[in-house]
């Protein structure tokens, strides 16, 4: 079977969704709204990476290991952690198979944009988590 036929239907649900939707204009308002928060979580990541790169190297020089470990989750999660006021927004103004799918944070795959935050980014960041903190343990133990 084509992809186009298996799709078909999907995007036929979704035309109409869209097209019953109450206010095009006021749901980008809202996704808009979620950027500012997005953008400050940027800046403010951005501006403690020295910061995090210093706690870094003493807890590699003189910490433990979940100490190196924390701050490295930290590291790895910080684009998810930016992200998450726009896809927050997004979920809440979309139509229903695209967001509101309730409590992004709650780990709902329910819609396209649940999903694209609980199955591809926060799993990707939690496979990092995971990959960081077996290569410190590696590393750590060479020492």
């Amino acid at each position: 079977m084509h992809i186009a036929a298996i799709a078909q239907p999907a995007v036929q649900r979704l035309e109409l969704e869209l097209a019953a939707a109450a206010n095009p204009l006021e749901a980008a308002g809202e996704i808009i709204q979620g950027l500012p928060g997005s953008a400050q979580r940027a800046a403010t990541g951005i501006a403690n990476i020295p910061a995090g790169l210093l706690a870094l190297a003493q807890a590699i020089t003189s910490g433990t290991e979940a100490q190196v470990t924390a701050i490295v989750n930290n590291f790895i999660s910080a684009p998810l952690w930016i992200a998450d006021p726009t896809l927050i927004a997004s979920n809440a103004a979309l139509p229903k198979s695209i967001g509101q799918g309730g409590n992004l944070l709650t780990g709902a795959t329910n819609n396209l944009v649940a999903s694209l935050r609980n199955l591809v980014l926060y799993q990707t960041t939690a496979v990092d988590n995971s990959a960081g903190a077996t290569r410190h343990q590696k590393n750590h133990r060479h020492h």
